[in-house]
């Protein structure tokens, strides 16, 4: 059987669960790989290790440089990063530190296109834009289908009260490879909370790309901004969670990625929450019961009313893969039910081209170096795939991988 690193894309899952940070190495000239110059002429090369249901890594390899930095942190020995994937692109954001000895540091930003094709690797031409959010870059096909790709660098000022109701958007279209900007003003039919307290002063927390030029800056405790950041005029609307179960109050000083997630699919916004058991949720000492219940809401991105839909708790969910009980032997009971009440488990991640999975994270205790990410089908309530992972660096159960469709 032929190793992961070299199975074409096009052969397996349209959506993998991928860790962020490159690592430096070989590529091993998959037929995932795809090689570009810098803008310094030096030779690169990217690749995804790609293994579902098991995590996916990418890695990069620069011939002519000893060092490859990630630019914005204080360490030369931090590794390239992923800034933003959708639609089967992702924004890489590299820096050379030069010591070579010839060329001076420079700092690039790379869009990797994959796909049933042959991958691709672009230099995004500088100058870049010196004023943005960095947590709210975001890349995305110009439309649905199409090979051309846009790169949107949003400024958003919050200090100056006349620049609250709009958002600076600095945009490179791949079509006429080059940069403009743009203004996205805030929805005249926005109430005058969600100008002045919501959007204004929105800080996301993700990105995701919800089709035909729509772009959601997501915040799980107050909810989504979405911009159609390819139009003529851009707008920008607010989608507020959910109502708020009063219980998560209390955390409110704690990441609330643990809890919850957002995504939005063929228009439709889907959220989901966690409600534990017992309070708090994560102890250092693992209890007899750490179970939860889920609920999914979901909301037309052009409606303004959430559905809540389906709700199931841990006990539900059934093992029907004789071979996870080798993976989880002690978390199986005789009914062939997942006991996830005798598990740590949270971060829930909504698929993002699956109406009924959801990935979660789970551990035998709080500080134990293994994890795993468990497949749930909601719809079946099944256990469908589950694979280790590393779990030292997730100690409060908030997932270091996103999901990305490999095709867009």
């Amino acid at each position: 059987m032929a190793s992961s690193s070299t199975v074409p894309l096009h052969v397996r899952s349209p959506e993998i669960l991928l860790h962020p940070t490159c690592c430096i190495g070989d590529c091993h000239q998959n037929p995932n790989s795809a090689r570009t110059e810098s803008s310094q002429g030096l030779s690169l090369e990217f690749s995804f290790q790609i293994d579902p249901p098991a995590l996916s890594h990418c890695f990069v390899r620069c011939h002519d440089l000893a060092k490859v930095t990630h630019k914005n942190s204080p360490s030369a020995e931090e590794e390239p990063f992923i800034v933003a994937a959708s639609g089967g692109l992702a924004l890489l954001d590299i820096t050379f530190t030069g010591d070579d000895g010839i060329h001076p540091p420079c700092s690039d930003y790379f869009v990797y296109r994959a796909g049933g094709g042959s991958p691709s690797l672009h230099l995004l031409p500088g100058p870049y834009p010196t004023r943005y959010k960095l947590n709210m870059v975001a890349v995305l096909p110009v439309c649905d289908g199409s090979d051309d790709y846009a790169v949107v660098f949003p400024d958003v000022e919050y200090l100056m009260h006349e620049d609250r109701n709009n958002y600076t958007l600095h945009i490179y279209h791949s079509d006429t490879r080059a940069w403009s900007v743009q203004v996205a003003c805030i929805a005249e039919e926005e109430t005058e909370d969600a100008r002045n307290k919501l959007v204004a002063a929105h800080v996301a927390t993700s990105v995701v790309y919800a089709g035909s030029g729509l772009i959601g800056w997501i915040n799980l405790w107050t909810g989504a901004v979405i911009c159609n950041v390819l139009d003529t005029n851009p707008t920008i609307r607010f989608v507020p969670v959910p109502p708020k179960e009063f219980y998560l109050d209390y955390i409110a000083e704690i990441n609330i990625r643990p809890f919850r997630h957002m995504t939005i699919y063929n228009g439709v916004i889907k959220f989901i929450e966690l409600k534990y058991h017992r309070d708090p949720a994560f102890n250092v000492k693992r209890r007899d019961d750490e179970g939860w219940m889920a609920t999914i809401w979901t909301r037309p991105i052009s409606s303004d009313v959430w559905n809540e839909g389906l709700t199931f708790d841990t006990s539900d969910i059934v093992v029907t893969d004789p071979s996870f009980r080798h993976l989880l032997p002690e978390m199986v009971n005789e009914e062939n039910k997942l006991k996830l009440d005798k598990l740590m488990s949270g971060g829930p991640t909504l698929s993002l081209n699956d109406d009924h999975t959801v990935y979660i994270l789970a551990k035998m205790s709080l500080f134990d170096p293994s994890a795993f990410v468990l497949a749930l089908n909601t719809r079946s309530l099944t256990l469908e795939s589950c694979a280790p992972c590393r779990g030292e660096n997730i100690l409060r159960f908030e997932p270091d991988y996103v999901p990305f469709a490999l095709f867009s």
